[in-house]
């Protein structure tokens, strides 16, 4: 049974969402495939004095 989803899987139409490297969403686009492109990087690193007094702002 795990093979007929297998196959209908890899035979349906791919779609992507792309996290982070743009140049992967761009190659992806050239080659005709359906794809989103989210731009997003971790959040930076704080100091736990800083990130306390953001986390009382927010």
């Amino acid at each position: 049974m795990k093979e007929g989803k297998t196959l209908k899987l890899f035979r349906s139409e791919l779609k992507v969402i792309n996290v982070g490297l743009e140049t992967f969403y761009e190659a992806l686009k050239e080659q005709g495939v359906a794809a989103i492109h989210v731009s997003w990087q971790p959040p930076p690193k704080l100091e736990k004095e800083l990130r306390d007094v953001l986390d009382k702002l927010i």
